[in-house]
């Protein structure tokens, strides 16, 4: 194999850098589920790392380095040390960043005064300079060809050089153009940045809201995470430190969101700093960048609250202890439930129940106030476990085997049972009963409290029984976004998203982690159609992320899938029979897959059989070949996705039958990987039985699962017509047909076939709602009409077009046709018909032609509705015109017997549709024109009343408007007693803040966006109130309005106010105007909402 001189030098360079190429940092192998300890530790404070630390690298011997910036030292210890262990000194200023060789050596941040970057020798304690910069570093990296990295967010770029070179030459761009941006090859403010072994660079894009990934050599980078990501990822906030983990998943410092993400198999999901700003220990304010321990502790530099928090990695806490199987989209449970418990068992009305990863099985028993435990195959050796709980809603069993019990009832409580040591405890406090219990990888411990509207959660991390936070709804019932109405069933992914079972509502809400507002994914107001529900209950999801619910209404169990809902088991509507389920509120699978479900109002709990489908899954795309033979003649069909054997025409690929051959069949196609594809093996003749064998050929291993698709005969109904039975004329041509109606109750919506076996010709017809023997196409669905079809007649299915508009053809003509007769033989009603006709189409010729002269006006021609109405006249007399054809089609017809019966169905086929056509085209035409002339005369109202509006008017102030300038804002801020830090990053371009500016039964709000923080003041006009301003100080606020402007006395504790005024412009801005003391500034916004 010969290699390019290229690749020679790059395998060269590896190998005479082998002694540093040796990673210097930790990248722990994490598990998908691993979770973090919400609540973090102060290791050092700003005493130690100075105030608003940035810079911190932890190696792979535990020894920790921060930058500190206010004393221009690098402060130095080991992680189990609570003092500092060395503190180098040097002649740098305020560094942004450092990184750490594996032999010691420390590189430093120097750019911002001295233009460069340093580098501190472990050996001889002396610092050089490696790099110039004409800027600060916000981050530094070495790779392992031993290349240094800068990441110069004021320069939009990243740059680096050889640390091989003996002489520093000038520096390559590695990524970013030098001009602010967000195409792909620009940057906006890079901070954090990160190499891996392959040389591809990830960036931390600041001010974009994204990380991008520049492949190594390529200078367009790909977006990975955050805004317009190619895949949908997470909602970023000016990023600024990233890692990867040694699998290569994505660790994010979200900046502006206060925490730390990361990514896995099921998205990014939020790991420490979830529960917002601010300074307890499982927060965080504008972190800048974290570091790995060997076991994989995480340490972040907490840059607002000074100091340095270290987050233990919680071991062995990504166990799940419920199982979440991987289904066959078209998976199906054996419709016959069988009773795996009874009353005597799990007393009356049983709620909750829970199968383990062991599949042990726990049921609460409501009427003895126990806990029911047994093995899945071991019912007759339960274990019963008493305790002060009362009426519990719901359980859940962690993986170490303590159990969650709903205690709120009675007792205000949620117990846990400890397995250890056989007690209870009580580990949250709550005011109803909790009707849905969760445990989620980060132990916190979830309470769906039904008749409060809320679901709350609490850290089980917590020593302290903490007040609990809201997870979702506002406490008062209500169908919006952010409001529940009695939720009963939740559940929580790996990704922290919180499901609802929004009973009252009708649908499942999804609530994304730390958000208020759900978004309904089935049921009632869902964005995409989905499933009407009933009242659920109970949810869960299996390991690709699909919908189970307890439709308890509908009494049944339903599942989402590739193609969309459908009923899993219940499907027979309410009962006790062994496919029936009545009320049922919750269920679980065994690690088989089996459905165990709580059947309430039949006292019992059911256990639906998981079939095992045959799919044929491929590994690898590609051609393959099925040959089928045996003993019977087979016949060979191939699907994608699902067979659905009541329409084997839906989703077929190919089908094959080859008789008397040796090979019966034989499909050859091309099959790709993911996708299902089902192979059916029929027979020719009917009701042959025998054995067959299949053979199939291909690139790579293909697996074959049986699939069971059923067809169920739900009925088989006999009876006899005789000469007692009722009478009509079939298709108002045969009369004294015997029939019978039967009336067809549907549980479950789907694809039926009903057929009939006799000794007579019978004919079948369908009807909705009801059949009407003296108008027996009224209602009409379906029909087939026996071994001949019949004629298309006056009357039948294809007179659709004019039913409901006043009288028929076959209104008009029924009875009074005579056949074999001259149309001066036949009645006085058909004559008048047929000259009213003939009126009817002088006249709409007449109308066509006067409507094309009046558009010959060019005042006709300026508007829509001239050439509408030309448009309508020549389509109305299209219209007649076929009416016309229509007519006399069946006159001439059905005065005539000896028409053959192909001219009557091919008159019928052919006029039918474009008569049709050209009425709904006359009806649009004519509403166009009824719509534009509303339009126009909307605008001229619309118009006028927006002539008179006082742009003055208080209530223009509402609404969401966008920051366009400033003046004099810094002054000001510097008058009020802002520290320096805030009034630079006010001044800064990035500093745009949206102000939203609401009311609603008479108290207003107004909210304030920006990339330091968001802020919300909530008030009465005219009543004083406090508040805290976004600096952090108290202040007394009152608001009112005079003379259409929005007038503001901020006091605050230092004795110093200011007066602010809002209001409208002449040219619809927002003006503020702020004065405190002799200074003024002001404020300019532009309306967007």
């Amino acid at each position: 194999m010969m290699w390019s001189m290229y690749e020679f030098i790059i395998i060269l360079l590896v190998i005479l850098n082998s002694e540093t190429s040796a990673l210097s940092f930790n990248q722990p192998k994490f598990s998908l589920t691993a979770t973090w300890n919400s609540n973090g530790i102060t290791i050092a404070n700003q005493s130690i790392v100075g105030q608003t630390p940035r810079a911190i690298f932890v190696n792979i011997n535990n020894t920790i380095y921060v930058a500190n910036r206010r004393r221009n030292t690098i402060v130095m210890w080991e992680e189990e040390s609570d003092n500092p262990t060395k503190i180098i000194s040097g002649n740098f200023t305020d560094p942004y960043s450092l990184f750490v060789t594996s032999n010691g050596d420390i590189y430093i941040d120097d750019g911002e005064k001295n233009g460069r970057v340093q580098k501190w020798i472990a050996k001889t304690n002396n610092f050089v300079t490696v790099m110039n910069v004409n800027s600060s570093c916000w981050g530094l990296f070495v790779d392992i060809n031993n290349t240094l990295y800068c990441s110069m967010s004021n320069h939009y770029q990243v740059v680096k050089r050889s640390l091989n070179d003996a002489v520093m030459n000038s520096n390559r761009i590695a990524a970013g153009t030098g001009i602010q941006g967000s195409d792909s090859n620009q940057l906006a403010g890079p901070h954090g940045i990160f190499v891996d072994v392959n040389l591809n660079l990830y960036v931390a894009d600041h001010m974009n809201h994204r990380v991008q990934l520049f492949q190594f050599g390529e200078l367009n980078g790909i977006t990975v995470a955050g805004g317009r990501s190619l895949n949908p990822t997470i909602t970023l906030r000016n990023p600024t430190g990233i890692i990867l983990d040694a699998e290569k998943h994505l660790f994010i410092v979200d900046s502006g969101n206060n925490r730390i993400v990361r990514s896995g198999l099921n998205g990014f999901r939020c790991l420490v700093g979830c529960y917002g700003q601010g300074y307890q220990s499982n927060q965080l304010h504008f972190p800048v960048r974290f570091s790995f321990d060997h076991s994989g502790n995480m340490f972040v530099t907490d840059q607002l609250n000074s100091r340095i928090q270290k987050f233990l990695l919680m071991k062995d806490s990504f166990v799940l202890s419920f199982n979440q199987p991987t289904f066959c989209p078209t998976a199906t449970w054996n419709s016959n439930g069988i009773t795996f418990a009874n009353q005597s068992i799990v007393g009356k009305l049983p709620i909750a129940i829970f199968v383990n990863a062991n599949n042990t099985i726990y049921v609460a028993n409501r009427e003895s106030n126990t806990i029911v435990m047994w093995q899945e195959e071991s019912v007759n050796q339960r274990k019963i476990i008493s305790g002060d709980f009362a009426r519990a809603y719901s359980l859940f069993v962690t993986s170490n085997g303590d159990i969650y019990i709903d205690d709120g009832e009675k007792n205000g409580r949620v117990q846990k049972w400890i397995v250890k040591t056989n007690n209870f405890v009580t580990v949250m406090n709550v005011n109803s009963s909790c009707w849905g219990l969760f445990v989620d990888i980060n132990n916190t411990l979830y309470c769906s409290m039904s008749v409060r509207h809320q679901v709350v959660k609490g850290s089980l991390n917590d020593s302290v029984i903490a007040s609990n936070r809201i997870a979702a709804g506002t406490g008062t019932g209500g169908s919006a976004s952010n409001q529940l109405y009695h939720p009963i069933g939740i559940f929580v992914d790996v990704n922290l998203d919180l499901y609802v079972a929004d009973s009252l509502n009708n649908r499942v809400q999804l609530f994304q982690s730390e958000q208020s507002n759900g978004i309904t994914i089935a049921g009632s107001t869902s964005l995409n159609p989905t499933i009407t529900l009933s009242f659920p209950t109970g949810i869960i999801l299996d390991a690709e992320k699909y919908l189970f619910i307890a439709d308890h209404g509908n009494n049944r169990i339903v599942g989402s899938g590739s193609n969309g809902f459908r009923c899993l088991v219940g499907c027979y509507g309410m009962g006790s029979q062994s496919n029936q389920l009545h009320n049922p509120y919750s269920f679980s699978f065994d690690h088989s897959g089996n459905m165990f479900v709580t059947d309430y109002a039949n006292h019992r709990i059911q256990k639906f059989k998981y079939l095992k489908r045959y799919c044929v899954k491929v590994i690898k795309s590609g051609y393959y070949s099925f040959r089928g033979s045996g003993d019977i003649d087979p016949y060979g069909s191939i699907y994608k996705n699902k067979f659905n054997p009541l329409d084997p025409t839906e989703n077929l690929l190919d089908q094959d039958y080859a008789r008397y051959s040796d090979i019966q069949f034989k499909l050859d196609i091309y099959l790709n990987v993911d996708v299902i594809y089902v192979l059916v093996v029929t027979t020719y003749e009917s009701k042959e039985t025998g054995e067959f064998s299949i053979v199939m050929l291909g690139e790579n291993e293909v697996i074959l699962d049986r699939l069971s698709t059923p067809v169920n005969i739900q009925l088989i109904y006999s009876s006899k017509l005789t000469g007692d039975s009722p009478t009509y004329c079939r298709d108002y041509q045969v009369p004294q047909c015997h029939f019978e109606t039967l009336r067809i109750y549907v549980n479950t919506m789907g694809l039926y076939v009903l057929w009939s076996e006799s000794s007579i010709n019978t004919y079948g017809y369908i009807y909705k709602n009801d059949f009407n023997s003296l108008k027996p196409f009224e209602n009409l669905l379906l029909s087939n009409d026996g071994p001949e079809q019949t004629s298309c007649t006056i009357g039948d299915s294809c007179n659709f077009y004019i039913r409901g508009i006043g009288l028929t053809l076959d209104d008009i003509l029924r009875d009074e046709l005579q056949p074999n007769k001259v149309l001066n033989n036949q009645s006085f009603s058909i004559k008048l018909s047929a000259g009213l006709t003939i009126i009817m189409f002088v006249a709409g010729l007449i109308n066509g032609i006067l409507s094309f002269i009046t558009f010959q006006s060019k005042d006709s021609q300026q508007v829509g509705c001239g050439m509408y109405l030309l448009a309508s006249s020549t389509i109305s007399l299209l219209a007649i015109s076929m009416f016309i054809i229509k007519f006399w089609f069946v006159v001439l017809t059905h005065i005539n017997v000896s028409t053959s019966l192909s001219v009557l169905r091919g008159g019928c086929a052919s006029i039918e549709p474009i008569l049709k056509l050209f009425l709904y085209l006359d009806g649009w035409l004519n509403a166009c024109v009824a719509v534009e002339r509303a339009v126009l005369i909307f605008k001229g109202i619309l118009a006028q009343k927006m002539a008179t509006t006082n742009h003055n008017n208080i209530e223009g102030l509402k609404g969401t408007w966008e920051y366009i300038n400033a003046e004099n804002f810094s002054e000001l801020l510097k008058e009020l007693g802002v520290n320096q830090e805030i009034r630079t990053f006010a001044a800064a371009e990035t500093f745009k803040p949206r102000v939203i500016i609401d009311e609603k039964d008479g108290k207003w709000s107004l909210k304030s966006e920006n990339t330091f923080k968001t802020t919300t003041v909530e008030f009465t006009p005219g009543i004083e109130f406090e508040d805290i301003s976004p600096d952090g100080h108290e202040i007394t606020m009152m608001i009112q309005f005079e003379n259409g402007k929005w007038i503001q006395r901020v006091r605050y504790r230092n004795g110093k106010e200011m007066f602010v005024k809002r209001w409208i412009n002449d040219k619809d801005q927002l003006e503020v105007s702020m004065q405190c003391g002799n200074v003024t500034g002001t404020q300019l916004y532009k309306r967007l909402t």
